[in-house]
């Protein structure tokens, strides 16, 4: 598992080694720019420019490697972001035309409704509102057909990008490149101003990539015994620099014994029985340039855990919800023996602050469950397609599910859970909030979430689908339901419970089973 580390160059006191920094990012980008344009433009291939480069710009091999994986990384993540930006414009178009088709219908009804209104009343305030009324939704149906166009415009160039190779990529942002037409507005005395932050953004990183069989994991950045860190300059800027440029006390505040123990070296032996020297695990090394000076990421492999929870002893269900989290401890039969509702606020919030509520709350999760040996089980959601289509939906429901960061939250949970030894279960998301509310929550006492959270954990388990229980307010169903498959049966419940009751309505009313 790859595992970044990141640090702050705190002790660069020497102007001509942060100068040197500066140059250096300046010209491995500037190079990136150029083998982008001859690479993936012009069509060389890697090997073809190679040579050429490191005879041309005075650089080394492993310094070309570095420039060309960072370039390449960038070209096929912008691919794969294509294809999904595909997905999701099919989806919203789809969103938007089945919503201009059902205001479309709703205009028809109010145009006939609006005839016999002015047979009998034609200056009634019925009249006047339904007049109104129908006058909003055509100016919404507009709007929506010129967002419909725009969005089959984008769809058809990105359909046409892929099919010829095409990757676009803006070295320094769109964003700011764009600000540049609106000096004033985005806080800019000049064009020349403007272009200092905008070389600065094309400059603002650069990468050495590591390997096991070179020095501390990394021939161009090398992390030293003593805690200093030796970065390889360009031959052509040698004469002014000097072969390196050294940075000490070089202190991770986080990961500091993981990348010790990646440095570390050893003799191994190569296929035709040589000794050679490797070390435990390469370490990559990327600059960034900050608002407050220049941070180092290392990037190293490291070991994932051994799993040291088991479902013998039983599962911990998660139920992710707006604003909070449920959880419920199950035993190996799938009997709950306690639930906890734990704060995660998520309205309101920068982006920041949501993702530090999420870890500590991953944190109490993660800990639970090593305490107890249990694995945790949770959702297998996808709320991608839900959130393409915000823009069709209710004020309350888009704000609700627009802040509903799961996939977020999944992923670090998973990632804090590797760490531990902490098994991660993904289950079947269909009908756990009415299964755990029909057969769980009167029977044990637990909360409408606590009793989904609880169901969560039973197919974490690996036990059967629960039967429908007919003694409640929903046995009414009964005669519906009776013929049909068990998955049947609870999804017709689900429907029907959710057409003829409230949430809060259904909760109360399956509580009495009156």
């Amino acid at each position: 598992m790859l595992q970044t580390y990141q640090t702050k160059i705190k002790n660069a006191t020497e102007s001509s080694a942060i100068e040197c920094l500066n140059i250096i990012a300046s010209y491995f980008t500037e190079l990136e720019r150029k083998l982008f344009l001859d690479s993936f433009i012009r069509g060389k291939s890697r090997a073809a420019c190679k040579n050429g480069y490191l005879k041309k710009y005075e650089i080394t091999a492993r310094q070309y490697n570095a420039i060309y994986i960072q370039l390449e990384g960038k070209v096929n993540s912008i691919i794969e972001l294509n294809k999904l930006h595909v997905v999701e414009l099919k989806d919203k178009i789809k969103s938007l035309e089945k919503y201009i088709l059902s205001n479309n219908e709703k205009l028809v009804t109010l145009r006939e409704k609006l005839i016999k209104l002015e047979k009998k009343a034609p200056f009634s305030e019925k009249f006047r509102k339904t007049a109104k009324q129908r006058k909003n939704i055509k100016f919404i149906i507009h709007q929506k057909k010129r967002k419909l166009a725009i969005y089959k415009n984008k769809l058809k160039r990105l359909e046409q990008d892929i099919k010829n190779g095409t990757v676009r990529i803006c070295f320094g942002s769109k964003v700011l490149f764009k600000k540049q037409f609106e000096l004033e507005a985005n806080g800019y005395q000049s064009h020349a101003e403007w272009k200092v932050d905008w070389k600065s953004a094309r400059s603002s990183q650069f990468f050495c990539i590591g390997s096991k069989d070179e020095t501390a994991g990394n021939q161009t950045c090398t992390y030293t015994s003593n805690s200093s860190l030796r970065l390889k300059v360009p031959d052509k800027y040698k004469k002014d620099y000097g072969n390196y440029i050294i940075f000490n006390d070089i202190k991770f505040p986080y990961g500091q014994d993981t990348i010790d123990h990646a440095r570390q070296s050893y003799i191994g032996i190569t296929s035709g029985g040589k000794p050679v020297k490797h070390v435990n695990a390469a370490i990559s090394y990327r600059f960034t340039k900050k608002e407050h000076g220049w941070y180092i990421n290392a990037t190293v492999e490291k070991e994932i855990s051994n799993i040291v929870t088991h479902l013998r002893l039983g599962c911990l269900g998660v139920d992710l919800n707006a604003g909070f989290v449920s959880l419920c401890d199950s035993d190996r039969f799938g009997n709950p023996l306690g639930e906890e509702s734990i704060p995660c606020p998520m309205y309101d919030r920068s982006t920041d602050q949501i993702t530090a509520s999420m870890g500590d709350v991953v944190n109490v999760i993660v800990n639970r469950a090593l305490q107890a040996g249990k694995p945790i089980a949770i959702e297998k959601l996808d709320f991608s397609k839900k959130k393409s289509a915000l823009g069709e939906e209710s004020y309350q429901y888009a704000r609700m599910l627009s802040g509903f960061a799961y996939s977020k939250f999944k992923e670090m949970l998973k990632a804090r859970a590797s760490k531990l030894g902490v098994e991660v279960i993904e289950v079947n998301p269909a009908y756990t909030s009415i299964i755990g509310q029909v057969k769980f929550m009167k029977r044990y006492g637990l909360s409408s979430h606590g009793s989904a959270a609880c169901v969560i954990a039973r197919r974490g388990l690996g036990l059967k689908l629960e039967k429908p229980k007919y003694d409640s307010i929903l046995g009414n169903f009964k005669k519906t339901i009776n013929h049909k498959a068990l998955k049947s049966r609870w999804s017709t419940i689900s429907y029907l419970s959710k057409k003829n009751y409230s949430f809060k309505a259904r909760v109360e009313l399956l509580k009495l089973e009156a």
